[in-house]
């Protein structure tokens, strides 16, 4: 678990250094709030 935990906090390091490049979106969220999370993140984006 602990590698899964350094992988988390180097994206979100990476997220908070290029808001940009990537998108934090809550994934324990239900699924259709996280689908709405991803397709408003594209729509801006694209």
């Amino acid at each position: 678990m602990a590698f899964q935990e350094r992988v988390r906090a180097a994206y979100l390091q990476r997220a908070i250094a290029a808001p940009e490049r990537y998108a934090v979106i809550d994934a324990s969220a239900a699924l259709a709030d996280v689908q709405a999370a991803v397709v408003a993140v594209l729509e801006q984006r694209l």
